[in-house]
């Protein structure tokens, strides 16, 4: 996109305000991850209890997993990534909803191929001793190949578009549309 994307606006909001205000009504506490050398946004959404700087490099969406994980040991997580524009209150209560705590990890089943959903999920507490160990000792950096070697538990999103991410200017373009139900 070679913009942050946070900062995309849909329904007149911008997509940080917008997944900050669907995790309020499911989490108690909401943290930011950023990159090492990524700034703070300069206004934070109401409902931030803080930001998790990735501590592991530039290893992509699973540094800031583990980061979480190292920052607050023994804690879950409920995983959102900022490119999802349709993922909203419903969707992630949802999710919520049809968590299961005795697995590593409830993910949603993707539309397309049935694969878990990383980017979109809930870890459990249990399971950020086996991310580090599928990262640190087998060099897996993909969250979804962690999650396809678990046994996770895998949930239908609610909607066929419900995780349809936001890569370029025409997906950013269709997914306003579709938000403003104009599609």
């Amino acid at each position: 996109m070679g913009l942050d994307k946070s900062t995309l606006v849909f329904a007149q909001r911008d997509q940080l305000s917008r997944s900050v205000e669907a995790m309020r009504g499911v989490c108690g506490d909401i943290f930011l991850s950023l990159r090492a050398k990524q700034e703070t946004p300069a206004r934070m959404p109401e409902g931030v209890t803080g930001v998790v700087v990735d501590q592991f490099g530039e290893k992509g969406p699973l540094g800031g997993i583990l980061s979480a994980f190292q920052a607050y040991p023994g804690c879950s997580w409920l995983v959102l990534a900022i490119d999802l524009p349709f993922a909203g209150a419903a969707v992630l209560d949802h999710l919520v909803k049809a968590r299961n705590p005795a697995r590593p990890a409830t993910a949603y089943r993707s539309v397309e191929g049935g694969l878990p959903e990383p980017m979109c999920a809930i870890y459990e507490s249990s399971s950020g001793v086996l991310l580090r160990e599928l990262f640190l000792h087998h060099n897996i950096l993909s969250p979804r190949k962690i999650l396809i070697s678990l046994d996770v538990c895998l949930v239908d999103p609610p909607d066929a578009w419900a995780l349809d991410n936001v890569n370029t200017p025409e997906e950013c373009e269709v997914a306003r549309k579709r938000i403003a139900g104009q599609i």
